[in-house]
């Protein structure tokens, strides 16, 4: 009977080590993802501010990419098109025909994603 006593009590205390090892990582795996997670966070609480000026960026390109031949093609070339919001061009014709007719809520500029193959 102690033999048995004394294999049951190696065996329970090994199994209570590896749980015990195993929640080590997790917590550790646990952090390193809240970190993740905070980082993220913060970039996106950020990315509001940039808002205005990648609106100010896009309505250039759409200004300027009738008059300039070598953004117009380089536009062209990596299959991106540039749709303006219908007061923001008035009397103009767009770049190129916008797949949706723009709402309010939408940007008065908005690149036009690439079509992949």
């Amino acid at each position: 009977m102690r033999t048995l006593q004394y294999w049951i009590l190696v065996f329970g205390s090994f199994f209570v080590s590896v749980l015990l090892i195993r929640e080590i990582f997790l917590i550790r795996d646990l952090r390193q993802a809240h970190a993740q997670l905070v980082e993220c966070q913060e970039k996106i609480s950020q990315a509001g501010g940039y808002e205005r000026s990648w609106k100010a960026i896009i309505s250039d390109f759409y200004r300027v990419a009738p008059n300039d031949q070598a953004l117009a093609e380089l536009l062209k070339k990596n299959r991106l098109g540039l749709r303006p919001h219908p007061s923001a061009n008035a009397g103009s014709a767009p770049a190129s025909t916008p797949s949706a007719a723009p709402d309010s809520s939408k940007p008065p500029v908005a690149p036009v994603p690439p079509t992949t193959p």
